[in-house]
């Protein structure tokens, strides 16, 4: 029933956000009582949303782990890393932050930064720090930033059918790696 509750759970979360989604929004997805929830999550509609999110960005984690085993090569893994992170079910972390945090606890705050830096953030700034020697002098935090809010950007564009994928990574890691300049 855990699993039910957090499926379910999840497409209501990531649709309406936290704060438009009530404990008796899930129960009806559910056909039971609200009541009932707290079974299974004592802590409530936060305790359901922090679960979903770590169900979430525990698949996130591993499949960057193994991404990050598969492909060595920087460019690689960032093209790869795009690819991935493009086709992913929505999950905008800005309106997360924006619209869901400030409903949260503060332990609540700081699980989901946790959660978010230990699945997407921390893995990138590690992949990129490894390849430090072949990048321009930038701030690899500030680095990992940028990156993760263009994929953000780019992600949300093409699922409202504002771009079109083809060739969208490519030159997007062309222009991160290369720059807009032509060489002189």
């Amino acid at each position: 029933m855990k699993a039910q509750i957090i499926t379910k759970a999840e497409s209501l979360f990531f649709s309406t956000g936290f704060k438009a989604t009530s404990l008796q929004d899930i129960a009806d997805q559910l056909q039971i009582k609200p009541a009932s929830l707290y079974y299974h999550f004592p802590g409530g509609k936060e305790e359901i949303y922090i679960e979903v999110l770590k169900n979430r960005l525990d698949k996130y984690r591993e499949q960057v782990h193994s991404m990050r085993e598969a492909c060595p090569n920087l460019e690689g893994f960032l093209v790869l890393f795009a690819r991935w992170y493009i086709e992913q079910p929505p999950m905008n972390m800005s309106l997360i932050s924006q619209m869901d945090m400030p409903h949260l606890t503060p332990l609540g705050k700081k699980t989901v930064m946790q959660l978010v830096a230990s699945s997407i953030f921390t893995p990138l700034r590690e992949t990129l720090e490894q390849s430090s020697s072949e990048l321009k002098n930038f701030e690899i935090n500030r680095l990992v930033g940028i990156y993760i809010s263009l994929l953000s950007g780019m992600s949300l564009a093409i699922k409202q059918g504002y771009t079109n994928p083809e060739n969208l990574v490519e030159d997007f890691i062309e222009i991160m790696m290369r720059g807009i300049l032509k060489p002189h």
